[in-house]
């Protein structure tokens, strides 16, 4: 197993009206997949931050988990 890099996921949901949610709620599993996916080969992540962003803008908002990590997998050479 080797340093495949670091890679980010994340996670986010808009809320109209800042307060009715529109599709799927953010969630902390969702951005370590999408984290996991940045790079081909990965089976683990080590030195994981997870933080949250939350903005408003004129008639909705937006809320995001985000993930950073450092991936470990298979190196894979491609010919």
């Amino acid at each position: 197993m080797s340093k495949l890099g670091v890679v980010g996921g994340e996670s986010c949901q808009t809320s109209v009206l800042y307060f009715i949610p529109y599709g799927e709620s953010a969630a902390t599993y969702k951005a370590i997949e999408d984290a996991k996916n940045q790079i081909e080969g990965t089976l683990l992540l080590t030195d994981i931050s997870i933080d949250d962003k939350l903005w408003f803008e004129f008639g909705y908002s937006v809320q995001c988990i985000l993930v950073s990590a450092t991936a470990y997998g298979e190196n894979r050479v491609s010919l």
